[in-house]
């Protein structure tokens, strides 16, 4: 199925509708900021009072349907300079300015019928009253809304008369036949004195009286041009009748001579209720749904009878007769004949009849038993809408199936489930933000019924925008979701498959922008329902509907997703690894193509915290980042990540943030949060406790990892210089400098850690021994909650058998490198061969470091063996003289 409504090109439809939702948003929520300011210099009744009027003149949820009526209107209206102007295929053009004018109608129909729904419900209106009420509401929405006819109608009216098919005519002539009734039957009459009187024959079956009844009493006719001038006058009445127009009618009536015609109007005008009583047809309940009679009641059904009567004469002009039918509610087949090109018209006849039988029905007395009204076609909306969709063959049963019509049916029958239960991602774009918009209208209008149904149509909606590339728009409909758990669900989705660093920057500044401009929370505004979800939402952070702290749950958990969706691609298990440390750190296009997408995406995935400036989250979840890079030999991953990383900043930041929130000062709009990440294990992330801060050994290790990002980058740097001479004035300089970060990460890269955890475990090992404890050696305390807890976990256990393992993987790696980089440096300077074999030296020194340690874990004793022998035939160059110097 095609776009039903072309995009504009300047500006989206969906940009056009999402604006309008956030002027409603951020009006009401600025009445209510003004609102709270007020309450505290008033008393209890002196606020309510305000609340109330603060409330009627802040903006209204009417006033966004209202704008979405006007987008559809100025994009239908502007459809039309464009076919004028081109040479668009006119079915083109004709299918969009139906499918924007018929959406312009829709809203206007969502705003009067729902205006009238939300009147019964504040004064508990129910029941039949209720629905008389609403029929009233579609027929006038019905009727206003048929402005082509009412045109066409116009031009009827003015050119009346005895015109031909094009409309040429004497004007005289017309003049007569608007003014005179009958003048052509009065003519003839006239003439057939003279002609008895002069022995001519003459017309013995014109009627001989000029009362409109003459024809009815008589059983003769008038003039055949008469009786074809009163049927285009009653036809031009008719249509006036269906619109509404009942004033213009008359008027009509009585300039054509249809007096009579003009007085049985005039009882239609007291029948019908006008625009002010459509809302006031509720006053009419007393009780338990008692009516009160009017004076009027005997009148009107004195007139119903009168009415349906002439609608049966078989002696009226047929088109004089649909007058009376639609009036009376009587038989109406030969109007719904009439009317079956046009779907408005066929059900504006059939909810008249049945408003008619309905009034009766509520206001009929004793004194009149003898009129029984009939029983109409339709006994509700839903009947009404079956007729006019199963009337085979007809163009109202076509007109029907127009998705937009089909919209208006649900909401005619305020049941739009039926219609969200059955869309999917196949659906039409714009049928789909129809929906949304509506479905959202409704629920700022009253508490919704199904929110679960209204956060998946939400959802929906986003997806396709996001789709579209319009991820802009996401986050004014996230706060539209009643569920804060679902609006974090389905925006951390989102966010978590953006990688690119000025999307995820723009992305960032507009979800900023509404926790700034929305200081108080837009769900209230949805009456949310209690959430389907457990309240034990473990986690993230419990927020007292804080925007910023809906942003905060909603990175963590874009981080949480990527982290779980991720875990089990970096689980080593037993199988070998390559270590991978390719590319150019001076090319970013190189160093970009030795990462793997789902090493990009992790590590994009990180960045908001580090753009939202929530650095306790950051240093958590980057040392699980690194972590699983290592474990990996992702050493070009780890690079990329940590390039433009000041991780000492990092941590320098943290305590800053740390400090202020002890001393309660507040940062980033918010005070501290109760949960944050941890990074406790490997690779999967899990949420403890805020005041569980960051400890002294997690920043060591990030300080760690910084350092020997520096040494991997000096290596690569190094890398790059092979094949080349060693010449130059800073080259000595450097490679100095590359000499001493290498070997002061072979000495103290992750010592201290791993060394705290082998004292922690003896001294455990130790408690464990110690038989004169009474509790097994064990050294508990008590929890808050009364379990008894270790002092040493085994999470902390094993995360320090990770880091000696890092040590085994790695420290053998760095001697390697830092052997070659002497080794091609020989040509600068022959000491560099020396400071080789001093390296191998020290490797063998199993006293005083984990060196050999290392390289026997790793499983690279024999390749390191290799290198040795290579490096010894290379000190041979200079014989024993240059094998031993110093």
């Amino acid at each position: 199925m095609e776009s039903l409504v072309p995009y504009n090109e300047t500006v989206s439809t969906e940009v056009q509708f999402a604006k309008a939702l956030e002027k409603y948003k951020f009006d009401l929520l600025h009445a209510k900021s003004n609102f709270h300011d007020q309450d505290q210099e008033q008393n209890t009744a002196d606020v309510n009072n305000q609340h109330l009027q603060t409330q009627a003149q802040s903006s209204s949820p009417f006033d966004i349907v209202q704008k979405f009526a006007d987008i559809a209107a100025a994009n239908a209206y502007s459809v039309l300079p464009d076919q004028l102007s081109s040479n668009i295929d006119d079915d083109v053009y004709d299918q969009d300015f139906t499918n924007w004018d018929l959406e312009m109608k829709f809203w206007r129909l969502v705003e009067n019928l729902n205006y009238y729904r939300v009147f019964c419900y504040e004064n508990e209106v129910f029941g039949k009253e209720k629905e008389i009420g609403e029929l009233y509401a579609i027929l006038d929405w019905l009727q206003y809304h048929s402005a082509g006819e009412r045109e066409h109608d116009q031009i009827l009216k003015d050119q009346l008369g005895n015109e031909d098919e094009n409309g040429n005519g004497d004007e005289e002539e017309k003049l007569l036949g608007t003014r005179s009734k009958w003048i052509n039957t009065r003519l003839s009459i006239e003439n057939g004195v003279y002609d008895a009187l002069s022995g001519k024959n003459s017309n013995d079956q014109l009627i001989q009286e000029m009362d409109v009844d003459a024809p009815l009493r008589s059983g003769m006719h008038v003039d055949a041009k008469d009786a074809e001038l009163d049927s285009k006058n009653f036809q031009a009445i008719y249509k006036l009748v269906v619109l509404g127009e009942y004033t213009d009618a008359i008027e009509f009536a009585n300039e054509t001579g249809n007096h009579a015609l003009a007085v049985i109007l005039a009882g239609a005008i007291s029948f019908v209720e006008d625009d002010d009583q459509v809302m006031e047809l509720a006053n009419e309940v007393e009780g338990e749904g008692n009516i009160k009679l009017s004076a009027s009641t005997r009148d009107k059904t004195i007139w119903v009878r009168l009415v349906y009567k002439l609608s049966k004469n078989t002696n009226l002009d047929p088109n004089e007769r649909l007058i009376y039918s639609y009036l009376s509610g009587g038989d109406i087949s030969e109007n719904l004949k009439r009317a079956s090109d046009s779907y408005e018209e066929s059900i504006n006849i059939l909810v008249r009849q049945l408003l008619t039988y309905s009034e009766l029905q509520k206001m009929h007395l004793n004194s009149f038993v003898e009129f029984t009204p009939p029983a109409p076609q339709a006994n509700s909306m839903k009947d009404i809408l079956n007729i006019v969709s199963n009337s085979l063959g007809s163009r109202a049963a076509e007109e029907s199936r127009h998705p937009v019509r089909i919209l208006m049916a649900a909401i005619m029958l305020d049941d739009l489930d039926p219609i969200i239960s059955d869309l999917n991602d196949s659906t039409n774009d714009n049928i789909l933000r129809i929906l949304v918009h509506a479905s959202l209208f409704l629920a700022l209008l009253r508490s919704p019924q199904n929110p679960e149904q209204l956060n998946a149509l939400i959802t929906l909606y986003i997806s396709k925008l996001t789709e579209n590339n319009q991820t802009e728009l996401v986050p004014l409909y996230l706060s539209f979701i009643p569920d804060e758990r679902d609006a974090r669900e389905t925006y951390s989705l989102i966010l978590a498959s953006i990688t690119d660093k000025e999307q995820r920057r723009k992305q960032l500044e507009i979800a900023k922008g509404i926790s700034q401009s929305h200081q108080q929370s837009p769900l209230p505004l949805l009456q949310s329902q209690p959430s389907s979800h457990s309240n034990e939402d473990t986690e993230m952070v419990p927020i007292d509907d804080v925007e910023q702290d809906k942003l905060v749950n909603v990175l963590r958990r874009t981080v949480e997703r990527v982290m779980d969706e991720t875990e089990e691609y970096y689980n080593p298990g037993n199988e070998p690894f390559a270590i991978v440390d390719s590319g150019s750190n001076n090319d970013e296009n190189d160093s970009l193509a030795a990462i793997d997408q789902v090493d990009l995406k992790l590590s994009s995935a990180v960045e908001w915290f580090y753009e939202n400036k929530m650095y306790k989250d950051a240093i958590l979840a980057t040392i699980i980042v690194i972590r699983r890079f290592l474990l990996n030999g992702k050493l070009q991953s780890l690079k990329s990540f940590a390039k433009g990383k000041n991780f000492k900043q990092l941590i320098n930041e943290y305590n800053l943030q740390n400090f202020s929130n002890d001393s309660g000062v507040e940062y980033n709009g918010s005070a501290a949060l109760p949960y944050s990440f941890s990074s406790s294990s490997t690779t999967t992330t899990k949420f403890v406790p805020e005041h569980e801060i960051i400890s002294e050994d997690q920043k060591l290790e990030l300080m760690d990892y910084q350092n020997f990002v520096k040494g991997l980058n000096l290596i690569s740097e190094w890398k790059e210089f092979n094949g080349n001479p060693y010449t130059g004035p800073n080259v000595g300089a450097s490679l100095d400098k590359t000499g001493h970060v290498l070997n002061n990460l072979l000495d103290t890269w992750l010592v201290d850690l791993v060394n705290k955890s082998l004292n922690s475990k003896k001294r455990k090992k130790n408690n464990n021994n110690n038989s004169g404890n009474g509790n097994g050696g064990r050294n508990e305390t008590k929890k808050e909650d009364g379990n008894e807890e270790d002092d040493y976990g085994d999470d902390d256990d094993d995360d320090k058998l990770i880091l000696k393992q890092f040590r085994s993987i790695y420290v053998p790696y760095i001697i390697m490198e830092l052997v070659s980089i002497y080794q091609n440096a020989r040509s600068l300077d022959w000491k560099y061969i020396t400071l080789a074999l001093k390296l191998i030296h020290s490797v063998a020194e199993e006293e005083s470091n984990d060196l050999l340690q290392c390289f026997k874990e790793s499983g690279r004793l024999n390749e390191f063996l290799t290198k040795i022998a290579e490096l010894s035939t290379i000190a041979c160059e200079r014989g024993v003289k240059g094998l031993y110097c110093l």
